[in-house]
């Protein structure tokens, strides 16, 4: 899922623009009133919050509650955040802003890549956002009978060759939080709900775009996505052996200068304890999972 209409997708963009203050401290959230002061978003947020909320783009960060009113601030949420990227990325002129909290293995390396990789990794970035979904709970009913989903379902792409694998995981202790409505005295902290939730799904980003830059510089099929963009105008030429000649040889450039860049990306991995365990982990599932597909055995040994 993770799609947004261009007015959730606003109000996402005020949530993260204030997710620091001026004093560069991370915020403990946004009211309703302090939205509309932002740019006249009050009433679409009133309109859109329970959807949001749903959807577990945005949390209660902190409530606070006045007998006769509650005054809540809202946070946006890591789901929210690749919500917000996806919407960016089918955007033209919106270049997106995100805080370095957000996903702090990808920061902390951001200049790095970007000196490696140059215009190629925001290609690879917005390939990510793409190869990423997440579903929130939708029960489903089979003749009478209702079948409990899990509360958050995920599946990223992930291309091997010829082919695309997808690898689901499932969240089944997201605490769906609802905007309060009995009166009541004191203040509720809520910045540790869900955390565990949110520390996966920043993980599997992560993941996700480190896999993919490294695979450019390994999988043919990758490489060509790249590439072939830049390629098309060849059609509108006149095709001689000059012109073959040098593309070939921009394109064993831009291939000899993937190979580099991925050895660069190898050394900033084995260098970060925390990254390398992250890659070499979730490769292993992988692999482990690949290797574990029953049905295809019982079927292969049923043809024999």
């Amino acid at each position: 899922m993770l799609d947004l209409n261009n007015t959730q997708a606003k109000i996402l963009e005020k949530l993260i623009q204030v997710y620091r203050n001026k004093s560069n401290v991370i915020t403990e959230g946004i009211t309703g009133y302090e939205l509309d002061k932002l740019g006249n978003l009050s009433k679409l947020f009133r309109n859109h919050r329970e959807i949001l909320l749903d959807n577990y783009y945005i949390r209660l960060n902190k409530i606070e509650h006045h007998f006769t009113r509650h005054k809540i601030y809202y946070q946006i949420t890591p789901m929210g955040v690749l919500a917000y990227l996806k919407w960016v990325t089918t955007q033209k002129d919106n270049d997106g802003w995100l805080d370095k909290e957000f996903f702090p293995l990808v920061w902390k390396h951001w200049e790095e890549l970007l000196s490696i990789f140059g215009d190629v990794l925001f290609v690879i970035f917005a390939k990510t956002i793409n190869r990423i979904e997440i579903k929130p709970k939708n029960n489903i009913m089979i003749k009478g009978k209702v079948f409990s989903l899990p509360d958050l379902n995920e599946s990223i792409t992930i291309p091997l060759g010829k082919t695309e694998v997808k690898f689901f995981r499932e969240y089944n202790s997201l605490i769906k939080q609802k905007i309060p409505k009995k009166m009541k005295d004191g203040i509720e902290n809520l910045q540790d709900v869900n955390l565990e939730i949110d520390h996966k799904i920043t993980e599997r980003f992560t993941f996700l775009l480190y896999f993919n830059l490294l695979n450019h510089g390994i999988d043919v099929g990758e490489k060509i996505n790249i590439i072939m963009p830049d390629q098309v105008s060849i059609f509108d030429q006149k095709i001689t052996n000059d012109l073959i000649t040098r593309k070939q040889t921009e394109i064993n450039e831009f291939d000899n200068r993937m190979k580099n860049n991925t050895e660069k990306l190898f050394s900033i991995i084995r260098k970060d304890k925390e990254l390398h365990k992250l890659m070499s982990s979730t490769i292993s599932e992988m692999i482990y999972d690949l290797s574990n597909r029953k049905s295809l055995k019982i079927i292969s040994d049923r043809l024999k």
